[in-house]
């Protein structure tokens, strides 16, 4: 080590006592002259005015820190004395003493010069710890710093400190308000006296409505209020507890299959309430035509189940999209009906299974 290397005594007495620092180089004695002669801190130790602390207790340390090395951290004696090497130059001392539950800490700077006295004195106060519990998401960040919640949510600070934390929602959720010693929705300033803690709640400020188009076919969704146009626009926000009703219209040649996931179900439209974020499935299948003609000079009608066809005594023919796969019986009523032809026969009930497109002939004498 270039330069003076001396040792350290430390010494303590009285309730915070004046502790002496006194460095030397490894043979060099206190009576030592000259650019070795060695230098001595006079460390006292105070209190904050509201702190009350007893002599240095069990654990209590002072640390030794200069700019670009390590910091040297040793312990503080209740009596006696303990030497350690620090080396010469400009350097901060801070005292730790976690007392009765507490810690009481302080910081001073010195300059450690060869040959030299230096008294320093280090003031120190109780720490008491500020903690915030946020509900739904957000950010809450202190002024002086120390909390910046998520996730460092804890910090400790002096007695007396004014602290003034901030709320900041995240995208999508809004400021509800303060809990514990400040409420409202501005900042909040609170003297740290003691512990602390503050409650911050966050809410959504609109929930995602999604509809997920499936199936083998083409159509749209639209929403009242509007915001759903799908496709394209598939997604929309609304605003918590907002209803919203979702229509599906099937494309040329598709047929509305149903409803699946969150409340919704059936083939009507779907109506839904925003007390969180949602997302439906709109089934749309391929469809195929069923054409139903009337031949003979009789009179009667031709309906469907599902419902499609309704062809009455002076329709001719009608035609109906259907479902693929899905059956479809057809009945006929009249006085006079003579049958099927087509894609059925007989004079009962006709069901086709709509693999393609069909056409049946009801013939009525």
């Amino acid at each position: 080590m270039s330069g003076p290397c001396p040792r350290a005594v430390v010494r303590a007495a009285g309730l915070l006592g004046v502790l002496a620092l006194v460095q030397a180089c490894g043979g060099s004695s206190s009576q030592s002259t000259g650019p070795s002669a060695p230098s001595e801190i006079v460390l006292t130790l105070t209190r904050d005015g509201t702190a009350e602390i007893p002599v240095p207790c069990v654990g209590s340390t002072l640390t030794a820190t200069r700019s670009g090395q390590p910091p040297q951290t040793f312990p503080l004696p209740r009596s006696g004395q303990l030497t350690v090497v620090i080396s010469p130059g400009p350097l901060t001392l801070t005292a730790r003493l976690p007392c009765g539950g507490r810690v009481f800490s302080g910081s001073t700077s010195v300059v450690i010069q060869a040959g030299q006295v230096v008294n320093a004195t280090i003031r120190v106060s109780v720490a008491f710890t500020l903690s915030v519990t946020r509900t739904g998401s957000g950010t809450v960040e202190s002024s002086p710093g120390g909390i910046s919640c998520d996730p460092a949510c804890t910090a400790s600070f002096r007695v007396g400190t004014s602290v003034r934390l901030t709320a900041r929602p995240a995208l999508g959720f809004a400021f509800q308000g303060w809990g514990g010693p400040c409420s409202g929705q501005g900042d909040c300033t609170v003297t740290v006296n003691g512990d602390v803690a503050v409650s911050a709640t966050f809410t959504p400020s609109a929930f995602t409505l999604q509809v997920r188009p499936a199936g083998t076919g083409r159509g749209t969704v639209t929403s009242v209020p509007p915001g759903i146009n799908c496709e394209p626009t598939c997604a929309a926000s609304y605003a918590p507890d907002t209803v919203v009703t979702l229509f599906p219209t099937a494309a040329a040649r598709s047929a509305f299959a149903g409803w699946s996931g969150g409340p919704c179900s059936g083939r009507g439209p779907c109506v839904v309430r925003m007390t969180g974020n949602l997302a439906v499935t709109a089934t749309f299948n391929r469809a195929f035509t069923l054409t139903v003609n009337k031949a003979g000079p009789g009179s009667g009608t031709v309906t469907s189940s599902p419902p499609g066809i309704n062809c009455g005594p002076a329709c001719i023919s009608f035609s109906a999209e259907f479902e693929e796969n899905s059956l479809v019986t057809l009945t006929a009523t009249g006085a006079n009906f003579g049958g099927w032809s087509g894609a059925c026969s007989g004079t009962g009930a006709c069901s086709v299974t709509m693999t393609g497109d069909l056409a049946v002939t009801a013939t009525f004498n």
